[in-house]
């Protein structure tokens, strides 16, 4: 898949944790991440891909990789705060810029511990992990 904001650059499939994010890293390209719809709730142990009360603010000037012709739309990705995130409404995929997923990152420590272990429990249980016992109980 090319890089929708480059258009011509092709995106790379990378590992991050355990989390498979596509990256335009072509000589010309822009250092932007495209994340399918799960991947960053699962990247940041949060739960939701977007776990804060959002903002759209706008259109952006390009459309969704996976789509292509769906536009895609800038959410804020704390309502009071400047981060923005470009979403697509109908695959719900997001493609995050160059040095965005470091302040994704700090913004996720505002959700409480025991809320992102709870998320990451299931998440392990899906994949075969069953044996809590109560001790090991969130």
């Amino acid at each position: 898949m090319n890089c929708p904001k480059c258009k011509t650059e092709k995106m790379e499939t990378f590992d991050i944790e355990g989390v498979q994010f596509d990256f335009c890293c072509g000589q010309n390209g822009c250092l932007g991440l495209w994340c399918e719809k799960g991947e960053l709730a699962l990247y940041t142990e949060s739960g939701k891909d977007f776990p804060f009360k959002t903002l759209e603010v706008g259109k952006a000037d390009f459309n969704c990789p996976t789509c292509n012709s769906q536009p895609l739309y800038i959410m804020r990705y704390e309502e009071d705060n400047e981060l923005e995130l470009d979403h697509c409404k109908e695959c719900e995929g997001i493609f995050i810029d160059k040095f965005e997923l470091r302040k994704i990152e700090k913004a996720i420590i505002k959700i409480p511990l025991k809320e992102r272990l709870t998320f990451m429990k299931n998440e392990l249980s899906k994949k075969g992990f069953n044996n809590w016992s109560k001790k090991n109980e969130i």
